[in-house]
């Protein structure tokens, strides 16, 4: 049986076959006016399917970070309902406290993935405002979950019967205030200054509106510094586990958390190069971002979370127990 023909108005696979349009071909069609009397029959008729094909794209790349974060936030949610069925079994404080941190940072984790899909399937949003309200949606889960997740971690060295080896803090409260200090600073030099795309365009008008300075000291100066505060959390955590049997398991929840501030830089710094060629943001970084930020999520709260549940009904994970100086 013989495939029907295509629409061109509605139907993509108009462009099936033909190798002269090029991609950079197609890009330039699309840019003219459909009015344009030097357009053929022909050329109008690729346009449509062109921006029509266009559109398929955005629409197919929506949808899969629509997957993307709904498989991690059913995950978060199972884990947190994991912990809960974990919290009426457990029979000590020991048991019920982690348990209790887990539900918290979970639920809100998971929450926060599902505004992040409602977010991906407005399609009124552009590239640039979509990504921006799913990066302060982020930030604000962070700045939530990382008060109970410090405390939690804390929670498990703080159980050694001799002293842990501290490096910087003295106290529970004042690494989660470190922590909380930390987000702040990486939400200032994500949404303060959208990832300083306009530095370029600050320093060819010679700074005259003060752009390149507030990149600098609303961009760069906050992201060092916040890069500083989880240094800081990092090495006082992992000496202070260091007594600790089968650490290797539970450092890895913490010390993954690195992957953050490297996906973070590594997306502004991609942005400015493709925005001076192409005018617009990578259309790919947002799905890069969303799968990177979800398997860290999936690793340093859900799989944190399996652990501690775990321990509570007798079982290990990955050869590991929540029972660290058993």
């Amino acid at each position: 049986m013989q495939r029907p023909t295509p629409s061109p108005a509605t139907d993509a696979g108009f462009l099936y076959g033909r190798k002269e349009y090029k991609v950079g071909v197609l890009e330039k069609l699309i840019q003219r006016s459909p009015d344009d009397p030097k357009l053929t029959e022909e050329q109008k008729l690729v346009q449509n399917a062109a921006i029509v094909a266009e559109k398929e794209l955005l629409a197919m790349q929506r949808i899969t970070q629509i997957f993307v974060v709904r498989c991690v936030g059913f995950f978060l949610f199972s884990v947190a309902l994991f912990n809960v069925l974990a919290f009426f079994e457990a029979s000590t404080t020991q048991e019920r406290v982690p348990c209790a941190l887990s539900i918290v940072v979970n639920l809100v984790a998971a929450m926060h993935y599902r505004t992040i899909a409602w977010i991906r399937m407005d399609s009124s949003l552009t590239l640039t405002l979509s990504a921006y309200a799913t990066d302060a949606t982020r930030y604000g889960e962070w700045l939530v979950t990382l008060v109970f997740l410090v405390r939690k971690v804390y929670f498990y060295i703080n159980l050694v019967p001799f002293e842990a080896r501290r490096e910087f803090f003295l106290s529970v409260e004042t690494a989660v205030a470190t922590a909380v200090l930390m987000i702040g600073l990486g939400a200032l030099a994500r949404l303060g200054t959208d990832e300083m795309w306009d530095w370029r365009a600050s320093a060819a008008v010679n700074d005259n509106n003060g752009r390149l300075g507030m990149c600098l000291f609303f961009g760069v100066i906050p992201f060092l510094g916040s890069l500083a505060c989880m240094i800081l959390l990092l090495v006082d955590m992992t000496n202070a586990s260091y007594p600790m049997e089968d650490a290797i398991l539970f450092r890895s929840f913490f010390l993954v958390w690195i992957v953050y501030p490297v996906v973070a830089l590594l997306s502004a710094v991609s942005r400015q190069p493709w925005l001076a060629i192409n005018g617009r943001p990578p259309t790919g970084a947002t799905m890069l971002k969303d799968l990177a930020y979800g398997l860290a999520d999936a690793w340093t709260k859900g799989v944190f979370g399996l652990w501690t549940a775990h321990a509570v009904f007798g079982m290990g994970l990955f050869g590991s127990t929540a029972a660290p100086y058993a």
